[in-house]
């Protein structure tokens, strides 16, 4: 006997798979309502009698619960049902977990291979065939008849874009461009009416392209010829603004000037209304009002005090009593003293009243004028604000000529700019050559011609020389020329230990060892120019105490190897190793060698 499978496939019938599947059940009741082994080969036997060449495994299934329920094992029947639901659920569960990892680790082989334009290697593709591996698995389990996915996985037919069926979209497009363009159209429901302008017209079938892109899978073709007209409307449009910019230009700069103009006559106004220093004087003699009327106020208060003191004792009428009192009594004078007193304390509070009353009306006054004054103040730099706004303005105005000036214009005046540029450029070359000949011609050995140039060359090398013997005499000096001075001096600065000293600023051995330097520098750069290798010092160590005379020495021999020295000094005692010393004397002005 042959078993129909759900997919379609004939295998041979198996007694062991209905004895283990009713045993599972049989585990998931209670003992009473287990079927035993004796029926459970019943029931098989029942299927096997059937005697059938080819039976459905849903037929199976089906006689299995029948009999169970003829043996009064009702619950064995409900966890059988549920056990065969339960695998039905499995069978028809979500099946693309597989295809999508092997998607995401670059494996799945077929998704890699399907579709030459898109790389799926990219994390884009990859999120759109992910949701077409969703599609295509809700497709097959739900969509479509069983019979219709067999004969697609069977290769019997083909389902096409079976990764987009989910959705109700469709394939391919050809998009009436030039209706939609001519006619205006609707997007997202709103009006999108016929463009007036070339650019317009770009941005308009971009958002077609796009917003048609979003609904649908599949390519779009759109004839882009259907731009042409607006290419012609964006051309009109732009000559007629050539022909009128003149006009139109003209207008706008007079309303800006005109403008500019009232706000300039109304600041003129304004500012000779304003006073800067008046105003600060108002600020301060309002802040001396105003501490002026505080101490008003106290003094207020005491007077009030001292009136509230009188008569509180006996209150206004008692008091008036009490001097009646006194006048019968005939003492007037302790009743004119007590009237005295009262008298006094009321005239000095209706004073102050009257003062602070005054105060007060100044300060008013004074806070009035400051705030005209700042109220002006704030207009005029409100009005400086608005002119420089208008000048910018117009000078927005100036470029955005500029830029309405066709293309044609623009190519000359690119053509006329280069020319202008090369005629700059050789005039440059041209006053260069004729500064060079008038040099030449005039002046050559002036204190702006060849000597300035002499001095600029030889005192990079002396000075380079002198760097040298920094290391040797403990500092460093700095030979220049003023070259701009008639008289060219010298100048010469000196670097000790970091602090920048005047040749001046020096002791008199040092004056020295700096002239010596400069000496022995001067011979370096001459003698090679002149190739001399013969040196002549004389009275080299005056004025020189025993530590110069050891520096000068070892300058000697820094600057003497390969030359000739010769060294005439007073000096006692004097010798340098290698050398031949000469020895004179001199009677009645005649000098011999001593031998």
């Amino acid at each position: 006997m042959k078993v129909i499978k759900r997919d379609g496939r004939a295998v041979d019938y198996n007694r062991d798979k209905i004895i283990t599947a009713i045993e599972k059940a049989n585990q998931e009741v209670q003992r009473k309502e287990r079927v035993s082994k004796e029926e459970i080969k019943e029931i098989t036997k029942y299927i096997e009698e059937l005697d059938k060449k080819r039976i459905l495994v849903e037929d199976i299934q089906d006689i299995i619960e029948e009999q169970l329920m003829d043996m009064k094992k009702f619950e064995l029947a409900k966890k059988y049902m549920i056990y065969r639901y339960t695998r039905a659920l499995v069978r028809k569960a979500n099946t693309t977990d597989e295809s999508i990892l092997g998607l995401i680790k670059n494996q799945n082989k077929e998704l890699l291979e399907e579709n030459s334009n898109k790389n799926a290697v990219l994390a884009s593709t990859q999120r759109d065939y992910i949701a077409g591996e969703v599609s295509k698995d809700l497709t097959k389990r739900i969509l479509l008849p069983e019979k219709i996915t067999k004969a697609h996985e069977d290769g019997i037919l083909h389902f096409h874009d079976m990764d987009y069926f989910l959705q109700p979209i469709f394939n391919c497009c050809l998009i009436n461009i030039g209706d939609m363009l001519d006619n205006g159209t609707v997007m997202n429901g709103k009006l999108i009416e016929s463009p007036k302008s070339f650019q317009v017209a770009c941005t308009v079938m971009t958002q077609i392209i796009a917003a048609v892109a979003s609904n649908q899978y599949g390519g779009q073709s759109v004839d882009i010829s259907h731009l042409g007209k607006y290419v012609r409307k964006s051309y009109e449009k732009f000559r007629d603004s050539e022909r009128n910019y003149k006009k139109i230009f003209r207008e706008q700069v007079n309303q800006i000037e005109n403008k500019i103009t009232l706000r300039h006559e109304k600041l003129v106004r304004l500012e000779k209304k304003f006073d800067e220093n008046l105003l600060t004087k108002s600020l301060k003699n309002l802040d001396h009002l105003k501490r002026e009327l505080t101490k008003l106020k106290k003094e207020e208060l005491n007077t009030n005090q001292q009136l509230t003191k009188i008569t509180s004792k006996k209150g206004v009428l008692e008091f008036i009593e009490s001097i009646m009192d006194l006048l019968q009594k005939g003492k007037y004078k302790v009743a004119y003293n007590d009237l005295k007193t009262l008298s006094s304390h009321f005239k000095s509070s209706e004073e102050i009243k009257d003062k602070k009353f005054k105060t007060q009306s100044k300060i008013y006054d004074v806070e009035s004028f400051c705030r005209e004054q700042e109220d002006i103040k704030d207009d005029i730099t409100t009005l400086k604000g608005e002119i420089t706004n208008l000048i910018k303005e117009k000078g927005n105005l100036r470029l955005e000529r500029i830029n309405i000036i066709s293309p044609q214009y623009r190519k000359q005046r690119k053509e006329l700019k280069a020319k202008l540029e090369k005629h700059r450029k050789n005039c440059e070359t041209q006053k260069k050559a004729l500064e060079n000949l008038n040099w030449v011609i005039n002046d050559p050995l002036s204190n702006s011609g060849m000597k300035t140039f002499i001095f600029d060359a030889s005192l990079k090398s002396l000075n380079d020389c002198l760097d040298d013997y920094s290391s040797i005499i403990g500092f460093n000096i700095k030979f220049t020329v003023n070259t701009e001075s008639s008289k060219r001096d010298f100048v010469t600065l000196i670097d000790k230990d970091g602090q920048l000293l005047q040749y001046e600023e020096l002791s008199g051995g040092e004056q020295q060892l700096v002239n010596v330097a400069m000496a022995f520098a001067l011979h370096s750069i001459t003698s090679v120019s002149l190739g001399i290798n013969l040196l002549f010092l004389d009275e080299l160590f005056e004025n020189l105490d025993k530590a110069n005379i050891e520096i000068v020495m070892d300058l000697v021999k820094y600057i003497g190897n390969g030359k000739s020295i010769y060294i005439i000094t007073h000096q006692e005692n004097f010798s340098i190793s290698g050398s031949n010393t000469i020895k004179v004397k001199k009677d009645n002005g005649i000098t011999t060698i001593i031998p």
